[in-house]
């Protein structure tokens, strides 16, 4: 297969002060270029050989290629049965000698050296200024295994892995279309990193594509080790806290987004791929919303919401009402409340610091340790110290009841990132609340308003369809509709197809 036409964007790999050339037919000027250009690194291979009399050299890397199928590339090459061959005539040796290879004719340095970088062989003749590129890649990658992030009771078990290829294959047995398309570019100065960027031409918004396509080109970065590093550089507020685009390690989640109109990038060696543009409403949706009898989906999607307002308000709001709005508490729960916090040294502010801090720590004890005693840690740990506390008189049975179920709320949001947003937030209401009360979040809750309003992701308001208000797209956040319901895509994206195709029924 001729890879020659692939559309790909890569940096120069050319070391300071070595300039691209045309490949020379003196071999030993060829030889000599590319043990410039990696130096003294070990895993860089020069073969030296005679092919029918002329001298040749196979040249490849160690590290990226399978070193077995060197010896399918050499046997051939050394068979007397194979003499007399036209070496100016690349393409047709190639088809004589090594039929079932992937392949390239390169000319120029610079596309040398990416085919090794690649994982191909380069195969030099003297006296030819051209090089045959055998692809022999090999790179080794776990397989794919069941989510680890967002995990579902029903639904597809699989996950994207670090390999660039078999996340695309992931993507393309579920949506078999020849209008599925795969860009690809290398970004990062220093790692020419591959990304993918997906979409359906038939489907997707051509000024949001080209947009996204036109951030990717313009992106000037010295590493790209993950998609995380994307994320933030292609946001259009990269000091917000609240992300930009969504990201998933599932790939009916991607390939459902693509039906919807939206644009999947993959990263070569990370597991998550980023889903762009992504709207506030977005992150509380999870895949398994689809799997689920749409009264289920309704339902589940009602208690994230209220999830919501307890990550974020339920700590600053106790703090309020016991320090400064007494009167909005019943008399009885009032007297509860105080006769527990009798022995406690700390003012209520300090109580609700002190146990959010600390469940924070657990919790991020609970993720970095191993996976084994992780969970066992987070969750002992938290009854240990809650109930330790409570008996000392350090806090109070109500506050640990307070802090345990903002924690445990805050497991219900699907998407990672946002849950991280939505805890940074909750501390400052809780600064918030202890200055001024219920007025303090009252104005937190402001601020963070005009905030969303003005995101935007890739040009398309963060709150849509609430703000702006869209009427096709807003029964959408709180419903579910059945399948047979469900004609129409989301409005805000403007897709060039509004409706799914869906079959009618016929009458017999």
């Amino acid at each position: 297969m001729n890879n020659t036409d692939q559309a790909t964007t890569r940096n120069s790999l050319l070391p300071e002060g070595m300039n691209n050339a045309p490949l020379s037919p003196i071999l030993e000027t060829n030889l000599d270029n590319l043990k410039a250009a990696f130096g003294n690194t070990l895993d860089i291979r020069f073969d030296r050989m005679l092919v029918d009399r002329q001298s040749a050299l196979l040249c490849f890397l160690d590290s990226m290629t399978n070193t077995q199928e060197i010896d399918t590339i050499r046997q051939p090459l050394l068979s007397p049965a194979h003499a007399s061959q036209d070496f100016n005539d690349l393409e047709h040796f190639r088809m004589q000698l090594f039929p079932g290879f992937s392949y390239l004719i390169v000319t120029e340095l610079e596309k040398a050296l990416s085919s090794l970088l690649d994982g191909y062989a380069l195969l030099f003749f003297d006296q030819i200024d051209k090089a045959l590129a055998l692809s022999i890649v090999n790179l080794k990658s776990r397989s794919i295994e069941e989510p680890t992030t967002q995990t579902i009771i029903r639904g597809p078990k699989d996950s994207f892995t670090e390999n660039m290829q078999t996340n695309i294959s992931l993507v393309r047995r579920r949506i078999k279309h020849t209008a599925l398309r795969f860009e690809s570019l290398q970004l990062g100065k220093d790692t020419n990193t591959s990304v993918v960027m997906a979409y359906m031409q038939n489907i997707a918004n051509e000024h949001i594509v080209a947009e996204l396509r036109l951030r990717l080109q313009r992106l000037q970065i010295g590493a790209l080790m993950d998609s995380s590093v994307l994320e933030e550089s292609l946001s259009d507020n990269m000091y917000s806290p609240f992300p930009m685009f969504l990201n998933t390690e599932r790939p009916d989640t991607a390939a459902g987004s693509l039906i919807q109109g939206k644009i999947v990038v993959i990263v070569d060696g990370s597991p998550f791929a980023i889903i762009a543009p992504a709207v506030f409403n977005d992150f509380f949706r999870s895949q398994e919303d689809y799997y689920q009898s749409y009264l289920m989906s309704m339902f589940i999607r009602l208690i994230r919401f209220i999830s919501l307002f307890l990550v974020t308000i339920l700590p600053a709001f106790y703090l309020a009402v016991t320090t400064y709005h007494q009167e909005l508490i019943p008399s009885l729960l009032l007297i509860t409340i105080v006769s527990q916090r009798e022995l406690v040294p700390f003012p209520t502010v300090i109580e609700v610091l002190l146990m959010e801090t600390t469940f924070e720590i657990l919790r991020e004890a609970g993720i970095r340790m191993p996976r084994a005693v992780g969970n066992a840690v987070s969750i002992v740990g938290t009854l240990v110290i809650g109930q330790a506390a409570v008996e000392a008189g350090i806090v109070s049975s109500v506050m640990v009841i307070i802090v345990s179920l903002t924690g445990i709320a805050s497991f219900v949001v699907p998407v990672y990132s946002m849950a991280l947003t939505l805890r940074l937030l909750r501390f400052m209401l809780i600064l918030l609340s202890a200055a001024l009360g219920l007025y303090g979040i009252g104005f937190g809750l402001i601020l963070i308003m005009i905030h969303l309003v003005k995101l935007n992701s890739l040009g398309i308001p963060y709150l849509t369809p609430l703000a702006p208000s869209s009427r096709r797209d807003i029964i959408g956040v709180w419903i579910r509709l059945p399948y047979p319901k469900m004609f129409q895509r989301s409005f805000f994206l403007k897709t060039k197809s509004p409706l799914y195709k869906m079959n009618k029924k016929t009458k017999d």
